[in-house]
């Protein structure tokens, strides 16, 4: 589904300022580099420090959903998960967009500690903090928050010192930095006598770190990248038992500018017009909830974009909006079919769920079930809709995989345990299934 006016501007002020900096970046900018209206960002955003606080609104959910669920994805005991910490940030090092915490960022550029930005951005390390603090109570650490804020420490770092490397060399930042870990760990449990260090007190992710974490105990090495990389940096994923797909914007092509064009050919007006005044508002999630019936929403939709148009009209131009299947996907299922159960979430309404037997006709027998929001009440990205789909699945969250072209959507699955991948693109869904171990021709 196509992202309202807001969230766009949002994603797209979020690498502007990654890239650019926060001072370095003018509201003259940004419209010059996002084609947004200087009258469209003061609509949404009352200054640019509103601008500011709500791109690091996202970026932290974002961020933190990545990274607790690649956490969650390398082990069931907080142990595990604790020093899976390093294997996300491995992940994370070599991404060719890598630049950095741009909340150390906003911090440096802020440096006032009473001013909105600096302690938004405090707050976010105070919530990564807090997650390693709870791993670290749950596995039974003598001082759980001081193992968590020497974690912190090392993950900071780690994430400095890769700012500095190659792209080829960061993994090895990353992988320095959990042998470090490791070692912290093994302290940890001689402190609470659990004995000394041996693999009895070291999490089973991180045995294969054991010579060099006794190496540092007696002081006869250091830790090195080298000696890391050649060794295993965690198990592998397990192979999904299930994908779970979007359908619009991944599956079917979803382009809401047909319903303007219609729409404003039956009003006599301008589509632009129209797209202006539109959004996903609070009618239009409940009318993807299944809360309010198709009249209704439409009837909203001739007050908002001021337009009088009959019902018919509007759901002539709603429908139109969908023009058939993204072009390979076809290709793409047919040969998934066999490997792995498919199945489908997608946020809409009933209106849109009459057009499925013909806009999915090629595919629709690929899918197990496709899961409406419009039929089970509840929209992504809320847990409780990611609950009860994989409930309703028979599998536990780890088990599924889930595909979406909007990141919100991602970052709610992430949160509920399962893995995801955002894929705007056909390219970005075969990357990401050959990531996940199946394989396309």
């Amino acid at each position: 589904m196509r992202p309202s006016i807001r969230d766009d501007l949002l994603r797209q002020a979020l690498m502007i300022f990654d890239r650019d900096g926060f001072h370095g970046t003018t509201m003259d900018r940004l419209v010059e580099l996002t084609g947004f209206s200087k009258t469209s960002m003061y609509n949404h955003f009352a200054s640019k420090e509103d601008l500011v606080l709500a791109v690091l609104t996202l970026r932290d959910l974002q961020f933190r959903s990545w990274l607790f669920g690649r956490m969650r994805a390398t082990g069931d005991s907080p142990q595990e998960q604790l020093l899976g910490l390093f294997d996300a940030l491995a992940e994370w090092f070599v991404e060719l967009d890598f630049r950095g915490c741009l909340f150390v960022k906003a911090m440096a550029e802020f440096q006032d500690p009473n001013h909105a930005v600096h302690i938004q951005a405090k707050t976010h390390k105070a919530a990564v903090l807090g997650h390693l603090t709870g791993l670290a109570s749950a596995a039974g650490t003598g001082n759980a928050e001081s193992l968590a804020r020497r974690l912190l420490m090392l993950m900071e770092g780690a994430v400095i010192s890769a700012q500095q490397r190659a792209t080829e060399d960061r993994a090895r930042v990353a992988m320095e930095a959990k042998g470090m870990a490791a070692y912290l760990w093994a302290k940890e449990n001689e402190a609470v006598g659990r004995g000394t260090i041996d693999e009895a007190t070291i999490p089973k992710q991180a045995v294969h770190l054991l010579p060099l974490v006794k190496s540092q105990e007696d002081g006869s090495a250091t830790v090195t990248g080298s000696s890391l990389l050649s060794r295993s940096a965690g198990p592998p994923l397990e192979k999904p038992r299930a994908l779970l797909f979007d359908l619009g914007g991944v599956i079917v092509d979803v382009d809401f500018n047909r319903a303007f064009d219609l729409w404003a050919q039956h009003a006599d007006g301008n589509p632009s017009s129209i797209k202006q005044a539109f959004s996903q508002d609070h009618a239009y999630d409940t009318y993807e909830r299944g809360e309010i019936s198709a009249n209704a929403y439409f009837a909203h939709l001739r007050g908002t974009l001021e337009i009088g148009i009959s019902n018919s009209q509007f759901l002539e131009g709603w429908n139109g909006a969908l023009s058939g299947l993204i072009p390979g996907v076809r290709e793409i299922l047919a040969q998934l079919v066999g490997q792995v159960p498919l199945f489908a979430f997608s946020n809409t309404n009933r209106a849109h769920v009459r057009t499925w037997p013909f806009v999915l006709e090629e595919v629709f027998h690929y899918f197990d079930v496709i899961y409406a929001s419009s039929s089970i009440g509840l929209r992504k990205p809320d847990s409780a809709a990611f609950d009860h789909v994989v409930t309703d699945m028979g599998l536990r969250p780890d088990q599924v995989v889930f595909f979406d072209d909007l990141q919100e959507n991602v970052d709610g699955a992430l949160a509920c345990g399962l893995r995801a991948y955002c894929v705007p693109t056909t390219g970005d869904l075969i990357k990401a299934l050959h990531d996940v171990g199946l394989k396309l021709k």
